[in-house]
């Protein structure tokens, strides 16, 4: 299903909300999770009247993520790109929707932040224990990373990018560390299977998930924890793949098969035994680094195409997405398609984009390298022909 939008104010609708000082706009999407409906969303622009608007979202026994945000909220980093637009968190009104709820939303849209509150008891707790210390961080956090995102627009030096993104994060993770005590300290509210939900994938969910109370982790959040946990577990599995490929000499190239540009079914097997090395690069068109780095690309392709295939492997992203991006950036080299099915990045330990696996022609794994560096140029141009 798509993403409804509604702006007329009808009792029916069950998300009224009400933004001072946000423009006239809103970019909103809903999408269910678990239940009977399927996960899916669009992000709709929605008018606003008198600082006003509605979402008609359904009611059914699925619970509902609900995201929206100014749209002037969007800030505009990079005047060469000025399509591009990066909403900081601090401005995103983000909640879920339980079966049966009728919500109301107020927020105050300010410079760094929009702060909002729904009209339930649970959020209204939150919104009670996140002042002071918690907002502080999210606002320490805002400014690291829009100072980070003005380096990146800047053109920097990766050393100068990754330091600015470096203290963004660091405020990230006090926001986490803040959210665990109170994990810890209250672990049968209801408020802290939330917190869990928000838990960054390379914490240890399984002893938080341990603190919660039985009622929690049955109660109306057991859906989207049991979604949590399972992407926990696709993490770790990841991580055991990237391990092994990193400390093992021979490896076997995982096989994969994906829907190529005509939508046919690509499988990586058929590359193999045909005397050229395979490059398989997994990137996203939302990935900055992967983007900076097809120019570069395109210039060792046409080097070395006669021995070495260049696959693209998108992740993370609609299949509209993609198909935009191949149009817009003109790689010359095969891509497929992996959307939100990511059994392909766990199977190869993928957690950095970009990442690229050099494959012999055997099949056989030899080398992998993660973000844009000039080593994997360096590697590229130091392989032998005939390797098996």
């Amino acid at each position: 299903m798509l993403a409804g939008c509604a702006c007329g104010g009808a009792a029916a609708e069950r998300v009224e909300a009400e933004l001072k000082n946000a423009g006239d706009s809103v970019a909103a999407v809903y999408y269910a999770i678990g239940g009977s409906v399927p996960r899916d969303g669009d992000i709709r622009a929605t008018t606003m009247r008198g600082g006003r608007f509605s979402l008609d979202v359904p009611d059914s026994d699925s619970v509902y993520e609900v995201l929206f945000f100014p749209t002037e909220a969007a800030e505009r980093i990079d005047p060469k790109r000025p399509g591009r637009g990066w909403v900081p968190e601090t401005k995103v009104c983000r909640f879920y929707l339980f079966p049966g709820e009728r919500v109301r939303v107020k927020g105050v849209l300010s410079d760094s932040m929009l702060v909002w509150n729904v009209d339930t008891p649970l959020y209204e707790r939150k919104h009670k224990a996140e002042r002071g210390e918690y907002t502080n961080y999210r606002l320490r956090e805002y400014r690291a990373a829009r100072e980070a995102e003005r380096v990146f627009a800047g053109g920097a030096s990766e050393d100068t990018i990754r330091a600015a993104f470096d203290r963004s994060r660091r405020w990230r993770q006090a926001q986490r560390g803040w959210e665990r005590a109170w994990i810890e300290e209250h672990p049968d509210d209801e408020l802290a299977g939330l917190y869990l939900l928000r838990a960054s994938a390379y914490d240890d969910l399984d002893s938080l998930y341990g603190l919660l109370g039985a009622n929690v982790r049955n109660g109306r959040l057991k859906p989207l924890l049991d979604d949590r946990m399972a992407s926990y577990r696709e993490v770790l599995a990841t991580e055991k793949a990237r391990e092994r490929m990193r400390t093992s000499a021979d490896i076997q190239a995982p096989d994969f098969t994906l829907p190529d540009v005509q939508g046919e079914p690509f499988t990586l097997s058929a590359l193999f035994g045909k005397g050229r090395y395979v490059v398989l690069d997994f990137w996203g068109t939302w990935c900055g680094w992967c983007v900076k780095g097809i120019p570069r690309m395109k210039t060792y392709y046409s080097k070395y195409e006669s021995r070495v295939e260049f696959v693209g492997v998108d992740c993370n992203e609609s299949e509209q997405d993609w198909r935009e991006g191949l149009e817009k950036y003109r790689m010359p080299w095969p891509g497929v398609w992996a959307g939100d099915d990511r059994s392909v990045q766990t199977a190869y330990g993928v957690e950095a984009f970009p990442t690229k696996i050099v494959i012999a022609p055997s099949g056989r794994i030899l080398k992998r390298f993660e973000g844009e560096s000039e080593e994997f140029y360096r590697y590229l141009d130091s392989l032998p022909d005939g390797v098996r």
